[in-house]
């Protein structure tokens, strides 16, 4: 029996998904980023891992100044 690894992993490629953050900065030498939920489930690991107190918010971005926090964020290209 052979089984189709796109099926049996849900990650077919002719489905289209959509990210749920978009990591962003404004030039390759910056040091503030901006993390933007984009889904529902973005918003409530927002809401779920990030204490308020010390969260700076640039409309619904998340401000990350890289130089002043200990952030690592992995980041995958998106694909069409």
């Amino acid at each position: 029996m052979k089984l189709n690894a796109y099926a049996v992993s849900g990650s077919s490629p002719g489905k289209k998904t959509r990210p749920d953050f978009l990591l962003s900065h404004d030039s390759p030498l910056s040091t503030i980023w901006l993390l933007t939920p984009l889904s529902p489930d973005a918003h409530r690991f927002i809401t779920d891992h990030i204490e308020e107190s010390t969260v700076l918010y640039f409309g619904s971005s998340v401000v990350i100044d890289s130089t002043t926090s200990k952030t690592y964020c992995a980041v995958s290209p998106m694909r069409d």
